[in-house]
């Protein structure tokens, strides 16, 4: 394994059987790339798995495993590494099968001109730091959402909370002034009627203690101001029979 171009944090991997192939594909990126060169098939999806690649390039034609197979592999270990299939012009069906299960970035011939595979390996780090910045930055907006909806609903809750807090407080200070005027009657009634607590019998002006009927009734025209229904005809008739005399 060969590794160049330390200080670059862009990661290309570059897989090749032959050693010769390796060197100059990494003499030639590694001024603008961090990168990393193999003859192994195996070890260089083994980097995928274990560091964040941004690149991987491929020789199509390898004994143990072909460079389309690889890049498939690839897709899978890591789908948002950008794939590129070094070929010959005659690898029609490489080409094709690497486009198909691979998903390839872009393909290059032999042989490649250096400024240009610099540039396309420039182009691909920079369209998948694009891809990866519009995914956090799709993420970051679907939790400001998720926050702004929760805060939208305990907002509702708290008013709610609120709200009904007021108007069990104005219902509690309804009942209080009801019971303060209910109270401030009966301290009237007691003034007025001082009643036993054991016989129930009530003393009068008179100082007298007789039956409550008794002393409700000759104050009936200071404590009440209606008749009910039964006394009502009652005093009728009796007036009836007064003007018939």
């Amino acid at each position: 394994m060969i590794r160049a171009g330390e200080t670059n944090d862009a990661r290309v991997v570059v897989v090749d059987d032959e050693p010769g192939v390796v060197e100059a594909l990494v003499e030639t990126l590694r001024r603008d790339f961090h990168v990393i060169g193999t003859g192994s098939p195996e070890e260089a999806l083994g980097l995928l798995e274990s560091e964040d690649v941004d690149c991987i390039i491929s020789d199509q034609r390898m004994p143990a495993m072909s460079g389309a197979d690889v890049l498939a592999r690839s897709a899978v270990l890591s789908p948002t590494t950008v794939r590129l299939l070094i070929t010959a012009y005659t690898d029609v069906e490489a080409i094709i099968q690497a486009i198909n299960e691979a998903n390839i970035y872009y393909y290059i011939t032999k042989p490649w001109d250096n400024a240009h595979l610099v540039g396309l390996v420039r182009e691909a780090v920079t369209n998948r730091r694009l891809k990866q910045e519009n995914i956090w930055l799709r993420e970051e907006v679907r939790k400001l959402s998720e926050e702004i909806h929760d805060e939208q609903q305990r907002s509702a809750a708290h008013h709610a909370e609120h709200e009904t807090t007021r108007l069990a407080a104005g219902d509690l200070q309804g009942t209080l002034d009801e019971l303060r005027r209910s109270y401030w009657h009966l301290e009237k009634i007691k003034e007025y009627l001082p009643i036993c607590s054991v016989c129930g019998k009530v003393r009068d002006e008179k100082d007298e203690w007789k039956e409550l009927h008794q002393v409700l009734k000759r104050r009936a025209e200071f404590l009440t101001h209606s008749y009910c229904p039964d006394c009502y005809g009652d005093l009728m008739k009796e007036m009836d029979q007064e003007d018939g005399a």
